[in-house]
């Protein structure tokens, strides 16, 4: 299983030129994921008032649910372990959103499809892109 980062799933979704080829690869030869972070983080940017929205999506975050759903994509659950495994992370990247989703790499074994690059400076998980 591959866990995609949050905008590899959006760009997947839009079917984005952004994706590199060796990403579009693996994406179509995996079994995917999803955090629930990734799902969060996609309904706050979008939610945003219009002067402050970094995220417009073509359908709702319903719809959006639905559609990984769809897709067979599974959306991983946040767990103590995880959690955990944030606060033990070295303080590489900030983001608290892409802490999560490493620290969910990691505790799977599983790899993680980023372009992010302060992600792929991470050693306790394995980057695709």
């Amino acid at each position: 299983m591959v866990i995609l980062d949050t905008h590899v799933l959006l760009w997947a979704f839009s079917d984005s030129d952004r994706l590199s080829d060796r990403a579009k690869s693996i994406i179509q030869t995996s079994q995917c994921a999803v955090s629930i972070v990734s799902i969060w983080e996609i309904a706050i940017k979008s939610s945003l008032p219009d002067e402050r929205r970094r995220l417009k999506l073509d359908m709702g975050i319903d719809e959006f649910v639905d559609e990984c759903t769809k897709q067979s994509i599974e959306i991983l659950p946040i767990t103590a372990d995880d959690c955990i495994a944030v606060q033990k992370l070295p303080f590489i990247h900030g983001d608290p959103f892409d802490r999560l989703i490493i620290a969910q790499a990691s505790n799977r074994e599983c790899k993680l499809v980023t372009k992010d690059a302060n992600i792929q400076k991470y050693q306790t998980v394995e980057t695709v892109w």
